[in-house]
């Protein structure tokens, strides 16, 4: 079920768990990685599940457990990118009637 059925998606995890951070990725690297992962081990990746990478575990195939930890570090990746955007928007402020107004940018 690991990543190493399909050798191609070794490197592939390997660098999908680094990106993810040592704490999740310490939840994906027995399905992703361990070379004769069953099918259940996938329930180790539990705390770390998305709704998207828990319907990819969900089937069993082979090098599910690896492409779900590929998916689940393009949501990390794609979160913090859009977390950042936020932060870089100016502030908008309410009118009375309900739209919003965002303030001038210099």
């Amino acid at each position: 079920m690991s990543a190493w059925f399909v050798p191609i998606l070794v490197p592939f995890t390997v660098v999908a768990l680094i990106a993810m951070g040592r704490q999740r990725a310490s939840w994906w690297i027995v399905p992703a990685l361990w070379p004769s992962t069953q099918w259940y081990y996938s329930l180790m990746a539990m705390p770390a599940l998305t709704p998207l990478t828990a319907a990819i575990l969900a089937a069993p195939v082979q090098g599910g457990p690896a492409v779900g930890a590929i998916v689940a570090a393009l949501e990390i990746r794609y979160r913090r990118r859009k977390r950042r955007e936020a932060a870089d928007q100016p502030a908008a402020a309410a009118t009375s009637d309900g739209r919003t107004v965002r303030a001038p940018s210099s």
